[in-house]
């Protein structure tokens, strides 16, 4: 699950390229995009729709729970969060992205970089478990 939120995230990137728009346009390129920095996002990669920011951008647990596709005649078991399939469950997991700017020892931002990092949640007895991937992408356009 983590490694999927970033491989989405370079997969908008790369298309963002292909469209000759500028390579975080729509993910984190002003403050009203949904990953904008330091906000949390979540992704849906079986419907292919663009990120969705968290109700409390800022707050990892107000970021909604992932569901998977486990009903029906022929269940894909792909994580989404599509609500409106009746084929979705929820999961105990919440996968949360958040974007933040490559900045050097001299406080230089790179505009160039950017830091994906992944957070997958869930809850183990009262403990909360977490896992974390994270990449630099880059502009390479």
């Amino acid at each position: 699950m983590g490694q999927e939120g970033i491989e989405y995230i370079r997969n908008l990137r790369d298309k963002n390229g292909l469209n000759r728009v500028g390579w975080l346009s729509g993910i984190s390129n002003q403050p009203s995009d949904p990953c904008y920095f330091g906000n949390y996002c979540v992704i849906d990669s079986p419907n292919q729709v663009n990120p969705v920011v968290c109700p409390t951008p800022t707050d990892i647990n107000s970021c909604p729970y992932v569901l998977q596709n486990t009903k029906g005649a022929s269940p894909t078991y792909l994580y989404s969060q599509d609500a409106s399939d009746s084929n979705n469950t929820a999961t105990i997991f919440k996968r949360v992205i958040r974007l933040s700017q490559v900045i050097d020892n001299l406080g230089v931002n790179f505009s160039n970089e950017v830091l994906v990092t992944v957070f997958v949640q869930w809850k183990a007895g009262s403990a909360t478990r977490q896992f974390i991937a994270r990449e630099n992408l880059f502009d390479w356009q």
